[in-house]
C-alpha cells in the first residue's frame, strides 16, 4: 500500500512538470479573494474573546498555535489521504470517518458550510478538471457526503496536481490566515498588526506541519480539547458576528455564499426596518464607497453634485429631524457590520442658527450666506439602529460630522475613530471616507480645527514636530489661520525650531537635571533600534511613532532587568503609608463632583451640570430602592434622566465625567458588568461628615505635588513606546529647561488649530466650458456694495457652442441657487468680453476655467442673512495682533467695546470674566499707565515670533540658534 502511494507521488510530480500551468489554478485555490467559505466561522475565536480567554495580541497568538496544533493533528490525515488518492470512494470514505470524529456541532456546520462552499467553487472555476465536477454531481443529495472542508480541500489539490507536502501546509495556511482575519473583524488587532502577527506565526505553522503531516486518518485526534469546548460554546452568545452555519437537509450543500451572506448582512438590526421598504436598500463597500465613478463621477459644482449623490446613492429616510429632511447611505464593512451614513440637508431660511459660526473663526466670515447646509453624519455605534435625534447636530459624540454649505465650502466638525468610542472603525477609516466623499462631490474648501489628542499629548504638535504637518496633514490640510495673532510664517518657523533639536544638545542641556539619565537611556536605546542614524528630536519621534511596543514577555524581560531594590523599597513605602490611615482607602480616588467640573471647559454653567448630576443619582437611587442590587447601564440610565432634562448633549458631558465622583452623600460609579456591559453604581457615604473632611485632606494630597519619599516611577525605555513619547513630549517640548525661544514656538504651534484642505479647480476633457463667475455690483447699488467684500466665484458650466446670453443665464442661475440675498439678481453685463454681444459665441474668447466679473442687480442688502460671519459689527483689536475672531476665549472692554483674548488680559481660562472690564488702552485716559504691567510680557508681539525681530536680530534667537546646526 505505501509502495502505491510513493509510485502515485511520483507519478504526479511527473505531470506537474510536465504541465505548470496548473501552477495557476494551485495559487488561485489559495487566493483569498475565492470565495471559499472562510466567512463560516470563527474557529471559536469570537467565544474565547467573550468568555475572557483572549483580549491581546498576545492572548491571540496563543490562540492561533494552539488552533494550529489542533487542525494539524486533527484535519491534516484527512487532508493528506484525500490528495494522495482523489477518488470518488476515498472521498465518500474520509467524510464519513470526519462526520464520525468531530464531536463538536459548531465546528461540524461550519466544516460542511465552507466544505460544500469550497466544492460549488472549485468545480465551476476549475472546468479543466472534469472529474471534479461529476465528482460534486453523483454526491449531490441528502445522505451521500456531507462535504466537509479537509477532504474536499485534499480531494481538490490532489486533482491539481499538488503534492501532498504542500496540499498540508496550504491547509495550514489557510486555517492561519482565516482565524488572523476573524481576529482583525473583531477589532482584537489591526490589519497591518494582523500582518506581523501571521509573519511571526509562519516558522511555528511550519513545525506544526512536519509535526504532523503525512500521517494517516487512524492517527487523527484532538490536541487542544479546550478549543472544542470553546467552540461548542458560541452557538450560546447572545451577541456575535458569526452566525452558526446551517446545514440543508440530509447533509447536501448549503445555498450560494452570496445569498447566504446577504441574508447574514440582512439580519443585521439596521437593516430590519430597510425590509419594510418597497425599494430593497443599496449597499455600498465602505472602503470603496465614493472611489472615481464608485458608485457615481460627477463633473460639476457641488451644488449640482450632492442632489445627484442624494438622488443615486442614497435613500430618503420616512421621518424628518426638526424639519429637516435627511437620506440614509449603507456602507458594508468586511461583512461584519453596516455602517448608516446620514446626510441631513438645513434650509438656513427656516433655520434656528442660519449663520456658521465655523466659517466666522476660519477666516471665512465674509461669505455670502449659503442657502442650504448639508450634514454628513455617522452615529456612534450605539445609535446605528435608532432613529437620528432633534439635537443630532449638536452632538458631539459622533463618528464623523461633516458641514458643507451649497457653494463648496465645508467644515470637518468632529470625527472619532476606536480611541473616541467606536468599536468597529478607525479613524483613518472614518478620515479616508470623508476625504473621498469631499473629493466626489468637488467640494471646494474643507477646514478643520484640529483639538486631537492622544495618550494627553496634542497631536498638532507631537506630528507636528516629527512629520512636519498635523494628523490631518495625512490627507492634505495645511495652515489655514492661528490664533493669537499667529501667521503661517510663524508657524512654520516655530515648527522648524522644534523639529531641528539636536539630540545631542539635548542630553547636553539636560545633564544637570533629574531627567538626565532618562533621556539619555531613551535616545540611546532608540539609536540602538534604529537602521539610520537619529540626529534631530524629528527623527526620533517619527521612528517611535513607526514601531509598535513591545512584547508582553519583552516587558517581563525588561522589568526583570531592573533594580530590585528600588521596587521592593517603593512598594514597601506606599503599603506601609497605606496602612497610616486605612479609611483614606475607600475614598482615594473620588473626588467630589463639584471639584471636578471646576477643572472642566463646559458650555454649560456649573449650577446646570449640577443638577444634571443630581437627577442621575436619584435615577440611580429609585433603581437600587426597586430592584435591591446591581447597577442601570449608560443608556438606562440616560433614559431615565430625559425623563426630568431634555438637552442629551448635557447628560451625555455629565455622563461621561460621572466615574468614581461623590454628589451629596453618594458614591458614583462607573464600570463594566458580568455581560461586558457599561453599567453605573451607586453607594451611599458611611459618614458624612467624618468621610467628607477625609475627602477633602485626600483631595490635598491629590492636588499638592508627592513627596520625595514616593518619587513617581519613570518608564523603562523600550517597555511601552508610547510612555517613552509621552516623557519625551512632556521634557522636550512643554518644559524644556530654560529656553525662552523653544517655550514660544511650542505655543506658537499650540495656538495654530485652524487648517484647511484646499481642492484646487481641475477642468475635465469633455465638451465644457466652465468659468468662475464673480459679482461686482451694479450701478445703482454701487453705494450699498462698496463696504461690502465679494462671494467666492461660483463654478459655471455652459457648452462649448454657447453665447454670452447663456453664460448670463447660467451664471445667474447658479448665483440664485447659491446665496440667499441674490434670490433676484438679473446679471446684466460681464466684464471679460469687451463689446461682445449676447448672440456672439464664447468659444475662442474666454479660455475654460477663467474667472468673470459680472454685473447685475437685485441684490436684497436689506436681507439680515447675508454674511456667514452674522451682522454684529464688533471689533477685534488684540495687543497680541489679532484683528478678527479666531474662536479664542474673548472680553469686550465697556468703555470702548473692543474686543481681546482674555488670555492677553490675563484672565486665564479657568477664571470667570469680570463683570466690569476696561483695557489697558482705555486706562490711560484716566491714571498714568502702570509699570511693570504684565501685559508688557505676555501680550507683546515677542509672542508672535514675528519675522521683524525673532527671527531676525533678536537676541534671543542668537543664543538659541545652536539648536539649528
Amino acid at each position: 500500500m505505501e509502495q502505491d502511494l510513493v509510485e502515485t507521488e511520483k507519478r504526479r510530480k511527473r505531470e506537474i512538470n510536465i504541465d505548470p500551468s496548473l501552477q495557476w489554478s494551485q495559487w488561485q485555490l489559495l487566493d483569498s479573494i475565492l470565495p471559499t467559505g472562510g466567512f463560516a466561522h470563527s474557529f471559536g475565536l469570537e467565544a474565547a474573546i467573550q468568555a475572557r480567554l483572549v483580549s491581546g495580541p498576545d492572548d491571540l497568538q496563543t490562540f492561533v498555535i494552539h488552533l494550529l496544533e489542533n487542525t494539524g493533528s486533527l484535519l491534516l490525515p484527512f487532508v493528506y489521504s484525500a490528495t494522495m488518492n482523489p477518488t470518488l470512494d476515498n472521498w465518500q470514505k474520509l467524510d464519513r470517518i470526519l462526520d464520525a470524529t468531530l464531536s463538536n456541532e459548531v465546528g461540524r456546520k461550519a466544516s460542511v458550510s465552507q466544505g460544500s462552499s469550497l466544492m460549488r467553487v472549485a468545480a465551476s472555476v476549475f472546468t479543466e478538471l472534469l472529474s471534479l465536477k461529476s465528482m460534486r454531481d453523483v454526491c449531490i443529495g441528502p445522505g451521500v457526503v456531507s462535504f466537509h472542508h479537509a477532504p474536499v480541500f485534499g480531494i481538490i489539490c490532489g486533482l491539481l496536481g499538488m503534492d501532498s507536502g504542500t496540499s498540508q501546509r496550504a491547509y495550514i495556511f489557510m486555517t492561519m490566515r482565516d482565524v488572523i482575519s476573524a481576529a482583525t473583524r473583531l477589532n482584537l488587532v489591526g490589519p497591518l498588526g494582523a500582518a506581523v502577527l501571521q509573519h511571526r506565526v509562519a516558522s511555528v505553522a511550519e513545525s506544526m506541519v512536519k509535526k504532523w503531516m503525512d500521517r494517516s486518518v487512524e492517527d487523527a485526534c484532538q490536541t487542544a480539547p479546550l478549543l472544542d469546548t470553546i467552540q461548542g460554546c458560541h452557538t450560546y452568545l447572545f451577541s456575535r458576528l458569526w452566525e452558526v452555519p446551517k446545514k440543508e437537509g440530509g447533509g447536501g450543500e448549503t445555498k450560494d455564499p452570496p445569498k447566504a451572506l446577504l441574508h447574514s448582512t440582512m439580519s443585521i438590526p439596521i437593516l430590519e426596518t430597510c425590509r419594510k421598504r418597497k425599494r430593497r436598500p443599496k449597499l455600498f463597500g465602505l472602503h470603496s464607497f465614493a472611489e472615481p465613478g464608485c458608485p457615481i463621477n460627477p463633473t460639476g459644482p457641488f451644488r449640482d453634485n450632492i442632489r445627484i449623490f442624494l438622488k443615486q446613492c442614497a435613500e430618503p429616510e420616512d421621518y424628518c429631524v426638526k424639519g429637516m429632511p435627511l437620506w440614509c447611505t449603507l456602507l458594508v464593512r468586511d461583512k461584519s457590520c453596516v455602517v448608516p451614513l446620514y446626510t441631513i440637508e438645513e434650509g438656513v431660511n427656516h433655520s434656528l442658527n442660519p449663520f456658521c459660526d465655523h466659517c466666522r473663526c476660519t477666516g471665512w466670515g465674509n461669505h455670502l450666506v449659503s442657502k442650504r447646509k448639508y450634514h454628513v453624519v455617522i452615529p456612534n455605534d450605539r445609535d446605528w439602529n435608532k432613529p437620528l435625534e432633534d439635537n443630532v447636530l449638536n452632538i458631539h459624540s459622533h463618528l464623523l460630522h461633516g458641514l458643507i454649505h451649497c457653494n463648496g465650502f465645508g467644515h470637518l466638525l468632529c470625527i472619532n475613530g476606536i480611541e473616541g468610542g467606536s468599536k468597529y472603525l478607525y479613524g483613518r477609516e472614518i478620515m479616508d471616507l470623508w476625504d473621498r466623499i469631499c473629493e466626489i462631490l468637488k467640494a471646494r474648501k474643507i477646514s478643520v480645527e484640529d483639538a486631537s489628542k492622544k495618550h494627553g499629548m496634542d497631536l498638532r504638535l507631537l506630528h507636528g514636530v516629527a512629520y512636519g504637518h498635523t494628523w490631518f496633514g495625512r490627507w492634505g490640510y495645511k495652515f489655514c489661520r492661528g490664533s493669537y495673532g499667529v501667521s503661517e510664517e510663524n508657524y512654520d518657523r516655530a515648527i522648524e525650531i522644534l523639529s531641528s533639536q539636536k539630540l545631542d544638545k539635548i542630553i547636553q542641556d539636560f545633564s544637570d537635571r533629574e531627567q538626565s539619565r532618562q533621556i539619555k537611556c531613551m535616545v540611546q536605546h532608540y539609536r540602538d533600534l534604529s537602521e539610520s542614524q537619529l540626529v534631530t528630536i524629528r527623527d526620533l519621534f517619527k521612528f517611535m511613532l513607526t514601531i509598535k511596543s513591545r512584547s508582553t514577555l519583552q516587558k517581563k524581560l525588561v522589568a526583570a532587568t531592573a533594580a530590585p531594590s528600588a521596587s521592593v523599597q517603593k512598594n514597601s513605602i506606599r503599603i506601609s503609608f497605606h496602612k497610616k490611615d486605612n479609611s483614606k482607602e475607600k475614598y482615594l480616588r473620588c473626588k467630589r463632583f463639584t471639584s471636578v467640573i471646576a477643572h472642566m471647559d463646559s458650555r454649560w454653567p456649573a449650577k446646570r451640570l449640577e443638577f444634571a448630576a443630581e437627577v442621575i443619582v436619584d435615577a440611580l437611587k429609585q433603581h437600587k430602592s426597586e430592584v435591591g442590587h446591581g447597577g442601570m447601564t449608560r443608556q438606562d440610565l440616560r433614559d431615565a434622566a430625559r425623563m426630568h432634562i431634555g438637552d442629551t448633549g448635557l447628560l451625555d458631558y455629565v455622563l461621561k465625567s460621572m466615574n468614581n465622583v461623590i454628589v451629596g452623600c453618594h458614591i458614583v460609579r462607573r464600570g463594566i458588568n458580568s455581560a461586558r456591559v457599561l453599567e453605573y453604581t451607586i453607594d451611599d457615604v458611611d459618614n458624612p461628615v467624618k468621610d467628607l473632611k477625609l475627602l477633602e485632606a485626600t483631595e490635598e494630597i491629590h492636588q499638592k505635588p508627592l513627596p520625595d519619599l514616593l518619587p513617581a516611577p519613570t518608564p523603562v525605555p523600550g517597555t511601552d513606546v508610547y510612555n517613552d513619547v509621552v516623557y519625551l513630549y512632556n521634557n522636550t517640548l512643554l518644559n524644556y529647561p530654560e529656553s525662552e525661544l523653544l517655550e514660544l514656538a511650542t505655543q506658537a504651534v499650540l495656538d495654530s488649530k485652524h487648517f484647511v484642505k484646499d481642492r484646487p479647480f481641475r477642468d475635465e476633457d469633455d465638451q465644457l466650458l466652465r468659468f468662475f463667475c464673480q459679482v461686482m455690483p451694479g450701478l445703482f447699488d454701487a453705494e450699498n456694495m462698496a463696504t461690502e467684500t465679494s462671494p467666492a466665484g461660483e463654478l459655471v458650466m455652459v457648452p462649448l457652442h454657447a453665447t454670452v446670453f447663456d453664460l448670463k443665464q447660467a451664471a445667474e442661475k447658479a448665483l440664485r441657487d447659491t446665496y440667499c440675498i441674490m434670490d433676484k439678481f438679473v446679471v446684466t453685463e460681464v466684464d471679460n468680453l469687451g463689446e461682445m454681444e449676447d448672440r456672439d459665441v464664447l468659444f475662442g474668447a474666454l479660455e475654460s476655467g477663467a474667472e468673470i466679473l459680472v454685473r447685475g442687480s437685485g441684490i436684497d442688502f436689506d436681507s439680515n442673512l447675508k454674511h456667514e460671519g452674522g451682522a454684529d459689527n464688533w471689533i477685534v483689536r488684540c495687543e497680541c495682533g489679532a484683528r478678527d475672531d479666531d474662536g479664542e476665549r474673548m472680553i469686550a472692554c465697556d468703555i470702548c467695546e473692543v474686543w481681546q483674548h482674555t488670555r492677553c488680559c490675563s484672565i486665564e481660562d479657568s477664571e470667570a470674566v469680570p463683570p466690569l472690564f476696561v483695557c489697558p488702552g482705555c486706562c490711560t485716559s484716566f491714571g498714568p499707565p502702570m509699570t511693570n504691567s504684565p501685559l508688557e510680557f505676555q501680550c507683546s508681539d515677542d509672542l508672535l515670533l514675528d519675522s521683524a525681530t525673532m527671527y531676525g536680530m533678536d537676541y534671543e534667537y542668537d543664543n538659541c540658534i545652536g539648536l539649528l546646526q
